[in-house]
């Protein structure tokens, strides 16, 4: 049993890892169009989304999402219910249970940003910080760190509220520091999420890295970064007939579905991370 919670480890480090990579060179390739404009679809250049029914209020992609996105987190939390507070005995606070605990918020906060996507007219939002524009950038500040700590309440698990938050003000600095022009502020962000939870994940302790979570997650991770950029290439041919980002957000809420189904078919139940239950303590939380 030792030596397969010690795969679980190797495993999730090479995963992790590599998510890491993958998302950086195909973000960089996102915000800088490399190598050349013409690899990537029109439409995508020109809203940072691949969108479907731009004209409609209430079918545009970014309110699909939303309506998506809504549903897909209560499905989250009655899951997330059902097997941790109606099961007779409940699964130790884990790194399974800490990702699950917050994938319902994490999603709905995505979907909360689609919204104000799709009613507001925000793709032309620049989140840059503005001397000239004061207090549009105080408040558009505060919602990017809002909506980054509520993500991130799912993809840093186990992390304490500081680090959350210290991370998502780091990230909502980085728009400006990078100059990130508005029609990629969602390929920016997206990467942020991406690749701040590769680093977090790598650096838990060994005793929350022994658990199938660990190299799951991050596996779960792949096809979403595959619609990705099946998004900025193939926008108008593929994914708009079928509700343009909806696919993209849709592919997100399934993967946190499928985490314990999966994680949970490796995972005895008589123990914990290779430990007799009644012996296993709550991990603390990363600092």
């Amino acid at each position: 049993m030792e030596s397969t919670y010690r795969k679980f480890e190797v495993l999730g480090d090479v995963c992790n890892t590599l998510l890491f990579v993958i998302t950086a060179v195909v973000s960089y390739c996102m915000l800088y169009r490399f190598p050349d404009e013409s690899f990537f679809d029109q439409s995508w250049l020109d809203n940072g989304f691949c969108v479907s029914s731009p004209d409609s209020k209430i079918w545009n992609s970014h309110i699909l999402s939303f309506y998506s996105d809504t549903l897909m987190s209560l499905a989250l939390a009655a899951s997330y219910y059902r097997m941790y507070y109606n099961a007779a005995v409940a699964m130790e606070p884990d790194l399974q249970r800490a990702l699950l605990a917050g994938a319902s918020q994490g999603v709905f906060f995505h979907g909360l940003g689609h919204f104000y996507y799709g009613t507001m007219d925000a793709t032309g939002w620049d989140l840059t910080w503005s001397n000239r524009r004061i207090t549009q950038s105080i408040i558009s500040h505060a919602v990017t760190i809002a909506g980054l700590s509520g993500i991130f309440t799912g993809t840093l698990a186990l992390a304490s509220f500081p680090r959350i938050l210290l991370t998502a003000i780091v990230g909502t600095a980085g728009l400006t520091l990078l100059q990130v022009p508005p029609t990629m502020n969602f390929v920016y962000l997206q990467a942020i999420i991406y690749l701040t939870s590769a680093l977090h994940m790598l650096s838990l302790n060994t005793r929350n890295k022994q658990t199938p979570a660990y190299p799951v997650y991050p596996l779960l991770q792949f096809p979403i970064l595959a619609v990705g950029v099946m998004e900025c290439m193939a926008c108008q041919t593929i994914l708009a007939p079928l509700g343009g980002h909806l696919v993209f957000d849709t592919t997100i809420s399934i993967t946190w579905l499928l985490l314990p189904l999966l994680t949970n078919y490796y995972l005895d139940p008589a123990t914990a991370h290779g430990q007799d239950r009644s012996k296993a303590i709550a991990p603390k939380k990363s600092v």
